[in-house]
C-alpha cells in the first residue's frame, strides 16, 4: 500500500509524487535529485519561480529506483476529463493498475498544475490526505511509472 506523503510548500507536489512512486522519504529525493527545488528561476513557470523538480531529474531518479517513466497520455489544449468517451477510454484502459504521476489542474489556483500519484487503484494527493479517484480530478497528463527488473 502507498504511503501518503503530504507536500510542506507549493511547490513540491512533483517531489511527493516521486517519494510515495518510491516508497521513501521526501528527504530522500532531495538528496538523490541534488536539491529541493526551492531555488528561485526567470525560467520557472510556476507563480513563486521556484525551480522545482524537472522531468529529466524524475528521469533519473526513477532509474536509480528501478522504475521508468513511460511516455506520457495527454492532451495540452484541454484536460483529458472533457475529451469524448470514447477518447477516454484510450487512456483510462492502461490507467487501471498502472502507476503514474498524473498532471492535474491545479483546484486552487486557476491556470496551474498540480502533481498526485497514482497506485493503479486511487489517487494520492499531496495536498489532500483525501483519497480519491481519477475521475474527480481535470487530468492534463498521465505518466506511467513502470517497474525494471535488472538481472545481472
Amino acid at each position: 500500500m502507498t504511503r501518503y506523503l503530504a507536500q510542506r510548500d507549493n511547490w513540491s507536489c512533483f517531489a511527493c509524487c516521486l517519494a510515495m512512486a518510491t516508497d521513501v522519504e521526501l528527504e530522500h529525493v532531495y538528496e538523490t535529485v541534488g536539491h529541493d527545488g526551492s531555488a528561485i528561476v526567470e525560467w520557472s513557470e510556476h507563480p513563486d519561480k521556484r525551480r522545482g523538480i524537472l522531468l529529466s531529474e524524475a528521469i533519473i531518479y526513477l532509474a536509480k529506483h528501478q522504475k521508468l517513466m513511460g511516455g506520457y497520455f495527454g492532451c495540452h489544449d484541454q484536460p483529458l476529463t472533457n475529451i469524448s468517451i470514447d477518447d477516454k477510454f484510450a487512456w483510462e484502459y492502461p490507467a487501471r493498475g498502472t502507476p503514474a504521476i498524473v498532471t492535474v489542474l491545479s483546484r486552487t489556483s486557476t491556470g496551474l498544475r498540480h502533481c498526485v500519484y497514482w497506485d493503479g487503484h486511487r489517487v494520492y494527493d499531496p495536498m489532500s490526505p483525501e483519497i480519491s479517484q481519477l475521475s474527480a480530478y481535470d487530468i492534463v497528463e498521465f505518466w506511467p511509472i513502470l517497474e525494471i527488473t535488472v538481472y545481472s
